[in-house]
């Protein structure tokens, strides 16, 4: 396979994957990424090249500094910025979860994400492979649900309030048979009373 056919072969299965994917150089430039990464975060392909991560990711501190993303105090604890770092560094695949806020309009939605960073070498320059699904449903399921105490609703990450078979079908993959447990059986059917 000649080297533009590789590129061209290496794009499409990157294209595949159905989590964002960047391609970061050691300050972070976004030097490629791919249709679920443009599709996510509304963006253009050519547009995108080259800006840092942070600035793409709308990331709520990337305008604290003129210089742009990656300059402010508060990302040297960036977990997605630390995470790349550690990747080149040690040479390895690096994998954790960020709590982010993102800028999104007036509001501000917060995410879980898994960062996995992978280093490797084009042309004698370092890059990373950088990941990040977005694990905030497993998350909440992991910890606790907000529920109401009296209609039993369920509260999302964006405020909205569903039934708990509705809510537990869009982000559970699971379907309901109803039934009556004893007590309501009893409740709902009681013996007739014997005259």
């Amino acid at each position: 396979m000649n080297m533009k056919k590789q590129e061209e072969f290496s794009s499409t299965v990157i294209d595949t994957v159905p989590s964002p994917v960047f391609v970061v150089d050691e300050d972070m430039r976004v030097v490629a990424h791919n249709v679920a990464a443009a599709a996510d975060l509304s963006m253009d392909r050519p547009p995108a090249i080259h800006k840092r991560s942070g600035d793409i990711l709308h990331c709520l501190h990337s305008t604290e500094n003129p210089d742009g993303g990656g300059r402010a105090p508060y990302c040297k604890n960036c977990i997605i910025r630390n995470a790349v770092s550690q990747s080149l560094k040690g040479n390895m695949v690096v994998r954790r979860i960020a709590r982010a806020e993102l800028q999104s309009g007036t509001e501000k939605p917060e995410a879980s994400l898994l960062v996995t960073a992978a280093p490797f070498q084009y042309h004698r320059e370092k890059y990373v492979l950088l990941i990040l699904d977005d694990i905030t449903e497993l998350i909440e399921f992991k910890g606790l649900l907000p529920m109401c105490a009296n209609c039993k609703k369920i509260r999302d990450a964006k405020n909205n309030w569903h039934h708990v078979e509705t809510y537990l079908q869009a982000h559970a993959d699971v379907d309901f048979s109803h039934s009556l447990c004893p007590d309501c059986y009893k409740e709902l059917y009681p013996e007739p009373t014997k005259s």
